[in-house]
Parts: structure tokens; sequence; C-alpha cells
């Protein structure tokens, strides 16, 4: 399955899609662009004909952070859209203003990884997250029941994490994205259910 005909079936079963919007800096991962932020207003992160994602950030204050470059595959697929949201907004899919740092999305992109450098008790520990997170870009987060968090691995594969250990739970869900999203919808509508899921709808 491929964004455009995923984001489709999402909105069919009740999710608000916002618009794709340009970061007002180039396109992360754009080969030869400089994917340092510049200084403009913040846009605001809303849902038309829904309210504002009102859940409390873990880091209200220092989530505008640069990720570097997006994967090419996953880029496409935010770049697609302005953000996801299920009908009783636990659960969402970033776009690429979340991951620019210029959206007020509730919780970063990178959420998981900055609770778990908070809880870090040694150097060892933080190395073991950073070098986790440097093969997972997470683009879903879900606060339907533990904070759970879906991403891409290095490799294309996609995983499915949940808290507290965020990174000692990461299970592989599929091999692709678009492998992903086939799952995703079917887990949704019934056709097959995936108990790996389960927060995320």
């Amino acid at each position: 399955m491929m964004p455009d005909d995923f984001i489709l079936a999402l909105q069919a079963l009740g999710w608000q899609a916002l618009p794709a919007t340009r970061p007002p800096w180039p396109d992360i991962g754009e080969p030869g662009t400089d994917p340092s932020p510049i200084s403009t207003p913040t846009p605001t992160f809303t849902v038309a004909s829904g309210p504002e994602r009102q859940l409390e950030s873990p880091h209200p204050a220092d989530r505008h952070q640069p990720p570097g470059v997006l994967p090419a595959a996953l880029h496409a697929f935010c770049a697609a859209h302005g953000g996801l949201q299920n009908p009783a907004q636990t659960v969402w899919f970033y776009g690429l203003a979340d991951h620019a740092g210029q959206s007020d999305a509730a919780f970063s992109w990178d959420f998981a990884q900055r609770l778990s450098l908070d809880a870090a008790v040694s150097e060892a520990d933080t190395w073991a997250v950073r070098t986790f997170w440097q093969a997972h870009t997470p683009f879903a987060a879900s606060v339907a029941g533990d904070y759970a968090y879906l991403a891409l691995r290095h490799d294309g594969a996609v995983v499915v994490g949940q808290g507290p250990e965020f990174e000692e739970s990461a299970e592989w869900l599929a091999d692709s994205l678009p492998a992903f999203f086939t799952a995703f919808v079917a887990h949704l509508t019934g056709q097959a259910r995936d108990a790996r899921l389960l927060d995320f709808g």
C-alpha cells in the first residue's frame, strides 16, 4: 500500500488529516540542503473540525530539534500529509513539520528517546539509548495505553515499542513501510488484528 492510499484508508475510518505543508526550511533529507531550522514563527498544529492536541508533553519547551536526514521512504510518507490523528486523538502520525520541530504537537517525534535519556543513570545507559535511536526514526505515537511509538529502522523495517523500556521493547512489525501500511489498515478494519498494535487502534 502506498502513502496516499494509506492516508485515504485512515480518513475513511474517521481519522483526521492536516494538509501537507512544507516546513519553513528545506525539506528534511533533500540532497544538498542544510537541515538546520531558521528563525521563523512556529505554525500552530490544529485539526480542522477538531480541538488541538491537549496532552501534556514530557518536553514542552525543548522539542524543536532538527532530526537530520529522514530516510527516503519515510520522507515521502511524511510529505504526503501534515499530520494524521485518530478520532479519539490518542494516536497520531507525524508530518514533516513535526520532524522539523515546526509544529506544536503535544508529543515531539522523539519523545521516547528524550524520556529514555532522562531516565538514564550512567554513561553506558545514555550510549545505549543514543545508539538505538540512531538506527530508528519514529513516525507515529500513541498514548491510548502505555506510551508507544512506531519507528522506521535503518534497514527499512518498521518496529513498535512501548514505555517505559522503549528500546528493549522494540518488536519487528513489517519489512517495509508499504507492508506496514497494509498491515495497519488490516488491523484497524479487523481483517487481521495484531496484538502488537493494540495501543494504536
